[in-house]
């Protein structure tokens, strides 16, 4: 049997060898939580899981925003709407007020919510 220094060091080895940085920086504090809160091995496993998805999430859609090398502080209100031709420009109002708004607002839809055409 392993002391408890040796199997801490086991589990921490393990979990670099699988690429589990997630369960590796967050299992001792999770372990005490769920022995202060008598959480069952499963609900502490399935605790360490999602923490794991959670962070690789966050490391994907990092990754791909470092990536695409879009500007961040980009937006729609920001854009120059004198770059755009004429006719782009003139209907793109009347385009985001679908996004923008709930649809019974628009004007350019009839009401779904009471069956008659917007003024």
């Amino acid at each position: 049997m392993r002391s408890g220094g040796d199997l801490k060091g086991r589990l921490v080895e393990l979990l670099r060898v699988l690429h589990l940085p997630g369960l590796r920086e967050c299992f001792e504090e999770e372990a005490e939580r769920a022995t202060r809160e008598g959480l069952s091995h499963e609900q502490y496993l399935l605790e360490l899981v999602e923490r794991e998805v959670e962070l690789r999430q966050q490391s994907r859609v990092g990754r791909l925003l470092r990536e695409s090398r879009l500007p961040l502080e980009k937006s729609l209100e920001a854009f120059d709407l004198k770059r755009l031709p004429r006719k782009l420009s003139t209907a793109l109002p009347r385009l985001r007020c679908y996004s923008a708004r709930p649809i019974a607002s628009c004007r350019l839809l009839p009401s779904i919510y009471d069956g008659r055409s917007m003024p």
